[in-house]
């Protein structure tokens, strides 16, 4: 059983920080073949792995993790999406429920996708404990349903 979790923690935080990798496929998997952990087990040790791996994304939207080249300007427009971000933000100080509640939505649905959401948290300047927590709860419903009903997926 601690196998399987070691497993599951690795491949949920490979997970949120690779798009291409699915965390509900690899759940699926190891329930169907009967791990020895139980799917709820499972099913929370992904929701805190994963969104372990989203903070990164936080982080580069916060600036916390420096993409030198995704910064630089070459050019003195202003970026495509600066005005909305900017309305983003405002939002998000104006009406911290709803983007909590967008939070919510995103990490248990995947739209708008959790890593987006992660990204436009970090530059909205939502509070990291906060996103956490959220992420975590989102993920662990939304891999609670895929890992207990596996058997549907197969």
């Amino acid at each position: 059983m601690i196998s399987s979790l070691a497993g599951t923690l690795g491949i949920g935080l490979l997970s949120g920080l690779l798009p291409f990798v699915s965390i509900e496929l690899y759940l699926a998997g190891i329930q169907a073949a009967g791990s020895g952990a139980t799917w709820y087990a499972s099913a929370v040790a992904a929701a805190l792995a994963n969104t372990a791996g989203k903070v990164a994304y936080y982080g580069m939207g916060r600036g916390t993790i420096a993409l030198p080249r995704l910064r630089e300007r070459t050019s003195d427009k202003p970026r495509r999406g600066a005005k909305w971000l900017e309305k983003f933000k405002e939002s998000c100080i104006r009406h911290p429920r709803a983007a909590s509640v967008i939070l919510l939505i995103s990490a248990i649905g995947g739209i708008p996708p959790f890593g987006i959401i992660a990204v436009m948290a970090g530059t909205a300047n939502f509070g990291m404990l906060k996103f956490f927590v959220i992420g975590v709860l989102g993920r662990t419903i939304r891999l609670c349903v895929v890992a207990s009903s596996y058997h549907l997926f197969l």
